[in-house]
C-alpha cells in the first residue's frame, strides 16, 4: 500500500437526494476521471465495487479515455460495466484531445455504452421516466456547449445532466436541471483539512472539487474521480460516487 492516499483502496462517497418528481427511489454511479488508470487484473477492483453499489444507472461524466497514457485499462474496463446497469457517456477535455475522440461513439456503441454529448434522451427505470443530457466539454467548442446547455429542453420529470468540468455554475443553475454531475477537478488533487488544494481553472484552493453543491433548485456532484497517475493524491483517494435519488411525493 502507497502512502497518503497515492494508491490507497478506492473509496465510496455516499450522497442523498430528495426530490418530488420521482416515486421509486433510484441510485446512480458516477464513474469519472479515470484516465485509463488500472484498477487490478482486468479492472477487477473497481468493478467489484461498483457492483457491490448495485446502481440502476452508471454515469461517465468525462476523461476516462486519456490523450497521453495508452488506453488498454479503459478498453479492459468499458465493456464489463453494461452487464452491471445501463451505461452514458459524456466527453472530457482529455476526451476530446485524444487521437481516439472520433472513434470513441462507435467503440462505446459497440460496447454497448450510449454516447450522450449534445443528446437527450428519456430513460425509463423503476417504472418511472428519467430525463437524461450530455453536455460537450468546452475544449471541443465553449460556444456549442452553451448552446447545449441552453437548449436542454423543459421537462417536469427529474432531468440530469452530464457535463464534465464543474466550475460553470452560473450556467447549471440557469439551465434548469435538477442535477449536474461533473468531474474534472480531480477532488483538488491534495487535500487538507477537507478541502482541495488546486483544480484546473479554479485555481489554488477550488470550491467545487467534491460532494454535493446546491444552486438553487439545481444540485451539482461533483466527482473526485479516480485517476491514478505521477500526481500523488494526498489525502484524496480515488473515488466513486454512489447518489441515492429518494422519492419523496
Amino acid at each position: 500500500m502507497w502512502l497518503f492516499g497515492i494508491k490507497r483502496p478506492i473509496d465510496r462517497l455516499n450522497i442523498t437526494i430528495n426530490t418530488k418528481k420521482i416515486v421509486n427511489s433510484l441510485r446512480l454511479c458516477i464513474l469519472s476521471d479515470t484516465h485509463s488508470s488500472n484498477f487490478g487484473h482486468k479492472q477487477q477492483d473497481l468493478i467489484k465495487l461498483i457492483r457491490q453499489a448495485r446502481p440502476d444507472m452508471i454515469l461517465m461524466p468525462g476523461d476516462i479515455y486519456d490523450d497521453i497514457r495508452d488506453n488498454q485499462a479503459t478498453d479492459e474496463l468499458l465493456p464489463q460495466l453494461p452487464a452491471i446497469a445501463p451505461v452514458f457517456y459524456s466527453s472530457g477535455n482529455h476526451d476530446i484531445q485524444s487521437d481516439r475522440y472520433s472513434a470513441i461513439p462507435n467503440q462505446l456503441a459497440e460496447y454497448g455504452i450510449e454516447f450522450m454529448d449534445g443528446k437527450t434522451r428519456a430513460v425509463r427505470l423503476k417504472d418511472q421516466t428519467i430525463v437524461l443530457s450530455g453536455i460537450i466539454d468546452p475544449a471541443r467548442s465553449m460556444s456549442l456547449f452553451r448552446r447545449q446547455l441552453s437548449g436542454l429542453p423543459v421537462t417536469s420529470d427529474y432531468h440530469i445532466v452530464m457535463s464534465h468540468r464543474p466550475q460553470f455554475v452560473e450556467h447549471y443553475a440557469n439551465s434548469g436541471a435538477d442535477l449536474v454531475v461533473s468531474g474534472h477537478a480531480h477532488g483538488g488533487q491534495w487535500r487538507l483539512f477537507g478541502r482541495g488544494v488546486f483544480a484546473p481553472e479554479q485555481g489554488v484552493f477550488p470550491k467545487f472539487t467534491r460532494g454535493l453543491y446546491p444552486l438553487g433548485k439545481t444540485q451539482l456532484v461533483v466527482s473526485p474521480g479516480l485517476m491514478r497517475n505521477h500526481l500523488p493524491r494526498f489525502f484524496n483517494r480515488p473515488t466513486i460516487v454512489v447518489i441515492d435519488i429518494r422519492g419523496d411525493k
